[in-house]
C-alpha cells in the first residue's frame, strides 16, 4: 500500500467518524481478510488507489452502496445494503469490482425499496442478469403492487437468510424458496415477471 493511499484512507476514515458518512470498506479476500480500502464518497476508479478488480467482501455502513465492474460506474452493477458482505461471489463481483459510490451521489431515483431492518433482504431486478430497475426489501411485502413492481422481477439476489417468494398476493400461489445467492433468471422456477409477494423465512428452513 502506498503513502498516497494509507493517507487517503486516513482522510476518509476521519471524515466518517466526524461526520457519520455513508463508508464502505472493501478487502482483498473473502471473510474481511487481507488488505483494505475506504471510501466514503464515490470513486469513479479503483484502479488509481490500486485496489481495481481485487475485492473479495465488504463491510457497507450508513446507506446502499452501489458497486459497479466498470469505470464510471458502468458495466454490471449491484446494490449493497448496509451489512457485512463474507463473500462477494454469490452476487458475480468477485474480483471484479471497478467503481463504487453511495446511492445518494447517484444522481437518479433510488430503486425501489419497503422499509425495513438491514439483517436479511432481497433486490429483484426487471431484467435477467440482475439489470434494469431493481426493488429491495429487507422485510415481509404482501402485495408488490403498492411499490410499483407487480410481476415485474425477473433476477434475483439474496443476502442474509431465506426467502419464500410467491405468485400471488398475501403469499398466496406458486412460492418457491431462495437460499442467500445470485438468481440470474427467475425463469427456470416458472417465476420469471410472476413475484407479487415475499418474505423472509429463515436462513435453515428446509422445504
Amino acid at each position: 500500500m502506498t503513502a498516497t493511499w494509507r493517507h487517503a484512507v486516513l482522510v476518509a476514515g476521519l471524515a466518517i467518524a466526524t461526520q457519520a458518512t455513508a463508508q464502505v470498506t472493501f478487502y482483498e479476500h473473502s471473510a474481511f481478510r487481507g488488505q483494505s480500502v475506504t471510501a466514503d464518497r464515490p470513486v469513479g476508479n479503483l484502479e488509481r488507489y490500486g485496489f481495481n478488480n481485487r475485492a473479495s467482501s465488504a463491510v457497507i455502513n450508513g446507506e446502499p452502496w452501489e458497486v459497479c465492474d466498470g469505470p464510471g460506474f458502468s458495466g454490471r452493477c449491484v446494490v449493497l445494503r448496509p451489512g457485512r458482505y463474507e463473500s462477494l461471489g454469490s452476487m458475480g463481483m468477485n474480483d471484479s469490482i471497478t467503481s463504487v459510490r453511495p446511492m445518494s451521489a447517484r444522481g437518479g431515483p433510488e430503486p425501489r425499496r419497503a422499509p425495513g431492518p438491514s439483517a436479511a433482504g432481497v433486490t429483484f431486478y426487471e431484467h435477467q442478469g440482475l439489470r434494469g430497475q431493481s426493488f429491495m426489501a429487507e422485510r415481509q411485502v404482501r402485495d408488490f403492487e403498492r411499490f410499483g413492481f407487480n410481476n415485474r422481477a425477473s433476477s434475483a439476489v439474496v443476502d442474509g437468510e431465506s426467502w419464500e417468494v410467491c405468485s400471488r398476493s398475501n403469499f398466496r400461489g406458486r412460492c418457491v424458496v431462495l437460499r442467500p445467492g445470485r438468481y440470474d433468471s427467475l425463469g427456470a422456477m416458472g417465476l420469471n415477471d410472476k413475484v407479487s409477494s415475499a418474505r423472509p423465512i429463515g436462513r435453515d428452513h428446509r422445504r
